[in-house]
């Protein structure tokens, strides 16, 4: 599908590396994974994500919204999910940016599945 090879080139052009393995890979009845092409070592590094794809709290609070945070420290700092509501805040920021999003290659191959508000107790 367009969007995995979208998403591939888009990882490799900001300098991920996973030579060792497969993405998207297939199992069973159509969850989509990533697999290891061959044997993998227990001390063997498999996969290198550079910090400048990384969504994280520099980041953040470096982007556009850095102010919009800062001034509100009750929701984004003093509460105890602070830290989520920061990275929420910021995720839907970008995907309302839509293709215009750095992260946009990467947004489009996230399934429901894939994050744990969906996930049951089991």
């Amino acid at each position: 599908m367009d969007k995995y090879v979208r998403f591939n080139i888009w990882a490799k052009e900001n300098g991920v590396r996973a030579e060792s393995l497969e993405y998207p890979a297939v199992f069973g009845k159509g969850l989509v994974g990533i697999a290891a092409k061959g044997r993998v070592s227990p001390d063997e590094a498999f996969l290198f994500v550079p910090a400048s794809v990384l969504i994280n709290d520099q980041r953040i609070q470096q982007s556009a919204l850095g102010p919009i945070i800062g001034t509100h420290p009750e929701v984004f700092f003093e509460h105890i999910d602070g830290e989520y509501l920061r990275i929420i805040f910021f995720v839907i920021w970008e995907m309302c940016k839509g293709e215009q999003s750095f992260w946009a290659p990467y947004f489009a191959i996230v399934e429901e599945t894939d994050l744990p508000i969906f996930w049951d107790q089991d």
